[in-house]
């Protein structure tokens, strides 16, 4: 499943949004179909050329960039 999905915990009744990467990591979690299908959403990450970043910014961009690609979706 690519972008988001509603899960649940085989134990419960309960269900949550979260994004496909969290529901691979977590093997209790069971994927079930939305209906009707959400909207997609679209996300720019901005930088200023000869601006300096911080650490964390850099590894979220490169963290960003990844999963992008892992995903095979938009443009990184």
């Amino acid at each position: 499943m690519k972008g988001r999905g509603a899960a649940s915990d085989r134990r419960c009744t309960l269900a949550t949004l979260l994004p496909s990467a969290v529901l691979r990591e977590h093997r209790g979690l069971v994927t079930l179909p939305v209906t009707p299908a959400l909207p997609q959403r679209t996300v720019a990450l901005l930088k200023r050329l000869r601006a300096s970043s911080t650490l964390a910014a850099n590894a979220f961009s490169d963290v960003l960039f990844a999963l992008i690609s892992q995903e095979g979706v938009g443009e990184a």
